[in-house]
This record gives C-alpha cells, structure tokens and sequence, in this order.
C-alpha cells in the first residue's frame, strides 16, 4: 500500500544533495566548489530542473563551460 508519493521542485523538500555533491567532488577528486557550484545552480540547470531542456543539453553545455580535465560523467554520477 502506497503510504505518500512526494514531489520535490527545485529543492523546495530536499535541496541538501547539491552541496554533499559540491563538497565530494572537492574533497575526493580536487574540483574547484567555486567551478561545481556555478555550473549547479546555473541558469542552465535551473532549466534542467524545471524541464525546460533534456538532461542531454545541460550535460552538453556543462562540457562546454567546464575546464577540459574535468568529467562530465562523473560530476553526473556524484
């Protein structure tokens, strides 16, 4: 039996995950918070969140903006 079903919009519920991602990407792999922050709260991803673009271009654009050592694919997982 279904006891609740939560919908969470734009971190109005949950918003701690962002800046647990921002501190491990730090702390484990070296990347600037400053750099991680700017591309997570972006106007990009403020779009993303509200499903105004696919996952496909933020992701497209953050491989853009970020430095070249840096990994789009891990910055996703974490």
């Amino acid at each position: 039996m279904i006891k609740a079903v939560v919908f969470d919009f734009v971190g109005v519920l949950f918003n701690w995950g962002t800046p647990i991602a921002i501190k491990e990407l730090h702390e484990r792999y070296g990347y600037d918070e400053s750099i991680i922050r700017k591309l997570l709260f972006s106007k990009q991803s403020i779009k993303l969140r509200k499903g105004k673009i696919t996952d496909k271009q933020f992701w497209n654009y953050a491989r853009k903006v970020l430095p070249k050592n840096y990994s789009v694919k891990l910055i996703k997982e974490v």
